[in-house]
């Protein structure tokens, strides 16, 4: 009995090409897809093609019903695709369906965040990683750098620092101020009644510059940190941003 179990398994999959048309998402697929999850997928198909079957059950009382690629089909039909690579396999229990069902959806592993550091930030974004997968990959060690100020200090032979926030240099025609150019009154102090004819900014402010190391101990690129793409998506500062 198990001997013919196995004859079963181990039997050859044949692929068809059958009409779009012939074909019915199962009653109860659990799975449901994102924006962009579906534009994902559909930049692939675009790209690659339908090279991935779909698994579709051949009974006769579950003729045509898709147990696996249900998302493949709907991105196949919103394409105008007239025919999709199939593969049928014959089960006639609806139960035993489902649990195939769950299996594919499931059983699908996992990822190794280590060789997944070896590809492009961007190139993973493009092709659907979530920005809390690409902080598993790319996120920095989050231990703090601790900036010594007494020790830089010491290496410049200052013993006493005398610059104070809100001190201003006239220097010739220019003015110099140590501020916060987000803050409108030092805007206001620093030009003094005057208008600028340049401003140069170097936004989006927030992000974190320092040195660090991927979770992985690769060198620090781009900004992987959530909080980092965040702000670079909108222009809206933290209350408490100054100071920092």
């Amino acid at each position: 009995m198990q001997k013919n179990k196995l004859q079963k398994i181990n039997s050859r999959l044949n692929i068809s090409y059958v009409s779009i048309e012939s074909l019915r998402p199962s009653e109860y697929n659990p799975r449901f897809w994102s924006k962009e999850a579906i534009s994902q997928l559909k930049e692939s198909i675009k790209c690659y093609g339908f090279i991935d079957p779909l698994l579709v059950n051949a009974a006769p009382k579950r003729k045509g019903i898709v147990i696996g690629g249900h998302f493949r089909l709907s991105i196949a039909k919103e394409l105008k695709i007239k025919e999709v690579p199939v593969v049928y396999i014959n089960i006639s229990d609806i139960e035993k369906e489902k649990e195939l069902n769950i299996r594919l959806n499931k059983n699908t592993g996992e990822f190794d965040w280590n060789l997944l550091a070896d590809f492009e930030e961007k190139f993973l974004a493009d092709i659907g990683f979530s920005s809390e997968e690409l902080d598993e990959v790319f996120g920095i060690d989050e231990t703090p750098e601790v900036f010594d100020l007494a020790k830089e200090l010491k290496k410049l032979d200052i013993d006493k620092i005398k610059v104070r926030k809100g001190d201003v240099w006239q220097l010739g025609s220019h003015r110099l101020m140590c501020g916060d150019s987000t803050l409108a009154s030092d805007i206001l102090e620093l030009m003094n009644g005057e208008k600028a004819k340049l401003c140069l900014t170097d936004p989006p402010y927030i992000l974190d510059y320092l040195k660090g190391k991927k979770k992985h101990g690769k060198a620090t690129e781009g900004f992987g940190y959530k909080r980092d793409r965040r702000y670079l998506e909108t222009d809206i500062l933290p209350p408490d941003f100054t100071g920092k």
